[in-house]
């Protein structure tokens, strides 16, 4: 079974290593991977990552690799999981619950069907709201006719969300581009209407990984560049 391992819940011991309270590998037969776990209000936790599987732990695949969202309880029991995308190649990089109590999961979508629609070409960046059951509420295909991922989100003060990761279009919902790849930042309302996007780099090929909001309102990304020029 190729499973996708869930990180150790641990115990500080004075005067010696953490000690494991519990661990869990979920997936099926195929290819499994997990990206992202956030702590929930419920003392619970969720997770986010890829599934390539559609038996064990895993049901609902549409085809090939969808982004996949598993909420465990306090004890890493499976609560419920749902497998997102479409026939194409989808993937989850990092998840947040939302003020309402909600999901809001960040990556990538190669599909323009099942859960996805809005499609640009090649590979746009997906964001995808869910409630508390995991039900999607709305979902947003972010990019061109390029390559465009999404690896980090946050929701922002004012109800919407702020993403980044790395775009290689010149057209669809993106400009700005200093050419190759550049790290991406966009601002999104709470129902996924983008309110702004910035191409951040150099000519050469860069990408951010993390963003936060900041106290005066404004946002920090980390990232990588290869560029020696532009931003």
């Amino acid at each position: 079974m190729a499973s996708m391992a869930i990180a150790l819940s641990l115990v500080p011991v004075m005067q010696g290593q953490p000690r494991i309270q519990w661990q869990k590998s979920l997936g099926g037969t195929a290819a499994d991977n997990a990206n992202a776990v956030r702590q929930t209000s419920d003392g619970g936790y969720v997770v986010a990552g890829t599934t390539s599987s559609n038996n064990g732990d895993a049901s609902g695949n549409h085809g090939l690799q969808d982004v996949w969202l598993v909420k465990l309880g306090s004890s890493g029991a499976v609560q419920w999981q749902k497998a997102l995308g479409g026939t194409g190649d989808d993937r989850g990089y990092d998840v947040r619950q939302t003020a309402d109590g909600g999901y809001i999961v960040a990556g990538y979508t190669g599909s323009n069907n099942g859960d996805v629609s809005g499609y640009h070409g090649s590979r746009d960046g997906w964001l995808a709201k869910l409630d508390n059951t995991g039900t999607i509420q709305w979902q947003k295909c972010l990019g061109g006719s390029g390559y465009d991922e999404l690896y980090s989100v946050v929701q922002t003060s004012d109800g919407g969300y702020v993403v980044t990761g790395y775009t290689g279009s010149t057209n669809g919902g993106v400009s700005g581009n200093h050419g190759t790849y550049d790290g991406w930042v966009v601002k999104l309302g709470n129902t996924g209407t983008i309110q702004w996007q910035k191409c951040i780099g150099g000519t050469v090929a860069d990408y951010g990984y993390s963003i936060r909001q900041t106290t005066d309102g404004g946002c920090i990304v980390a990232a990588n560049t290869q560029s020696t020029t532009g931003t």
